[in-house]
């Protein structure tokens, strides 16, 4: 039997049998294991050789992948078979499950997620500043007479959250008690009043108070920093899916490879 010969199989001097697939991949994969072992802690490399190892981790995981796969295409060749189209549905199901795997750094991406607040809407100190000019908005519209947006109710926490002067007090009134408030955080505050020129009828829209995304923001920031897991969870599932993307690449890679370069039934 003519063993399998794929793309880059011109570039070498001899045919690419089944044992010399298997070569590969044992080499490859003594590669990969090594330094993916490094990589988990038996040396903790740093600078320029953590970046060295990973990247030798990452291509000796997707060439022994590769070589052992068409290692088993070609033996299996050499018998009179053939590999089943079934083996890249389940190579795609291994790579949907690593994949998965790698969604665990949800659990871990909180405090990813305030520096993204940070850089969208701005620091700590912004908000709070925000919210105090808004605050200081609403206490003027309080002295006026409107009944219907700036109530008594809503203007008395209005004046409670100006009253705390304190920086830390009045973030930790805000997160623990407004940011609560249900009633408060939906208080409509001002009316816009649409007439439609062709039917004539009035279309009202209502709108909250900009202390809500204020507040809003500072209550995810500060929810955000507090969820931080303690080591070595964080960090353990982190490292974790950042060492199984290059075998996820690499069974992707695969998938492709066999359905373009073996034949199979």
């Amino acid at each position: 039997m003519e063993p399998i010969q794929p793309w880059f199989s011109g570039l070498v001097s001899r045919p690419f049998t089944a044992e010399r697939w298997l070569s590969i991949c044992s080499l490859s994969a003594w590669v990969a294991v090594i330094s993916g072992a490094v990589l988990l802690g038996l040396a903790f490399p740093t600078g320029a050789m953590l970046y060295l190892t990973y990247i030798a981790f990452a291509l000796a995981s997707i060439v022994s992948l590769h070589s052992g796969f068409f290692y088993y295409a070609t033996f299996l060749k050499s018998e009179g078979k053939s590999l089943s189209k079934r083996v890249p549905k389940y190579i795609e199901y291994a790579y949907a499950l690593l994949i998965s795997v790698a969604l665990l750094q949800v659990f871990v991406s909180m405090p990813q997620f305030a520096s993204f607040i940070d850089y969208v809407a701005g620091d700590e100190r912004a908000l709070l500043d925000a919210i105090d000019l808004q605050v200081k908005v609403h206490l003027r519209d309080c002295k006026k007479i409107d009944a219907r947006f700036f109530t008594r109710g809503y203007c008395d926490k209005i004046d409670k959250i100006a009253g705390i002067t304190g920086g830390e007090q009045r973030k930790e009134f805000i997160v623990t008690h407004i940011s609560a408030d249900s009633e408060f955080m939906n208080h409509v505050v001002s009316e816009v009043v649409a007439i439609n020129p062709h039917t004539g009828d009035a279309l009202a829209n209502e709108f909250e108070s900009p202390l809500r995304n204020l507040v809003d923001r500072l209550t995810a920031k500060e929810r955000a920093k507090a969820f931080e897991l303690e080591a070595p969870g964080k960090k353990f599932f982190t490292w974790i899916a950042f060492l199984l993307l290059p075998i996820g690449i690499g069974l992707r890679l695969v998938k492709t490879s066999l359905e373009l370069f073996v034949d199979m039934t």
